[in-house]
């Protein structure tokens, strides 16, 4: 839980100061950072002390589950913890900037006032909270769980069947991609009465930005993100990405691993290979 002020009276508390410490050491420098600024940041500590209990509630607002991510992607790469042949994975870097105050995030911050409605606001949080349950799951078996430490491959997409056999990270990757893909499109289906015809559009909206208002917070919300949605339309052959359709999802987030593994010309090889195009 986040507190305010001191003490941290338990293992899964931080303080706010110390989150915002850490943002602002991973937005201002670049990693990795000595191990006694990690050790002393209560955030930190509650990152790692959260993940191995698996209390994915302690975070309650997209803007702490942005920073886990962060982290977490910051401990795949530089720390001891993670099998040696995890260090290649970048899925959580991909997170991280989904949900950075610029993207996802902007839930919380000006999109609120802006360009979205409480109905979308709370279908978009609803599914944050639910991937990071599922995210924080697959984090605790890749650093604490000795049989299931390296990038694993799934049975039937889940992370509950573990299938004995080792994968590569960009492998595991694209699977991470299809595994959060379909818990979105379960959610979906199950509360397809939440989606109406104004929380379509509005989520649609984001990942087609037009007009005066949604076209200055794209400009904002650039990056990555917006690399990646660009990359998806071209490569499919659309000019509007639709929240509603799985491939149009997966083809973002194929599109973000491509990045981040720094394969983006084998990006439009990778969706012929599998069907999309």
């Amino acid at each position: 839980m986040e507190l305010q002020n001191p003490p941290v009276s338990g293992a899964n508390d931080w303080l706010l100061y110390d989150r915002l410490a850490y943002t602002r050491l991973s937005m201002e420098t670049s990693p990795p950072w000595p191990d006694a600024i990690i050790r002393q940041n209560t955030f930190c500590n509650a990152c790692l002390n959260i993940t191995r209990a698996r209390r994915a509630s302690e975070f309650t607002s997209v803007r702490q589950r942005n920073a886990y991510y962060d982290f977490m992607s910051y401990v795949f790469e530089y720390s001891s913890l993670p099998d040696r042949r995890s260090r290649g994975i970048k899925f959580f870097h991909a997170t991280t900037v989904v949900t950075t105050w610029a993207a996802l995030g902007a839930i919380e911050g000006v999109a609120r006032s802006l360009v979205l409605s409480q109905a979308t606001i709370n279908v978009l949080s609803e599914v944050n909270r639910l991937l990071l349950e599922e995210n924080m799951y697959v984090i605790y078996c890749l650093l604490y769980t000795t049989e299931n430490n390296f990038p694993f491959a799934f049975v039937n997409n889940s992370p509950c069947v573990i299938h004995p056999r080792e994968i590569s990270c960009f492998d595991f990757d694209i699977q991470m991609v299809r595994f959060e893909q379909s818990i979105v499109e379960n959610y979906i289906t199950s509360h397809n009465d939440q989606f109406t015809d104004t929380v379509r559009n509005e989520i649609n909206a984001t990942l087609n930005p037009s007009g005066p208002i949604m076209s200055a917070v794209s400009a904002v919300t650039g990056g990555i993100s917006r690399e990646a949605m660009n990359m998806a339309k071209r490569a499919l052959g659309v000019s509007d990405l639709s929240f509603m359709n799985y491939r149009h999802r997966t083809a973002i987030g194929f599109a973000t691993v491509h990045i981040f593994q720094r394969r983006t010309s084998d990006y439009t090889t990778f969706l012929r290979s599998i069907g999309y195009i």
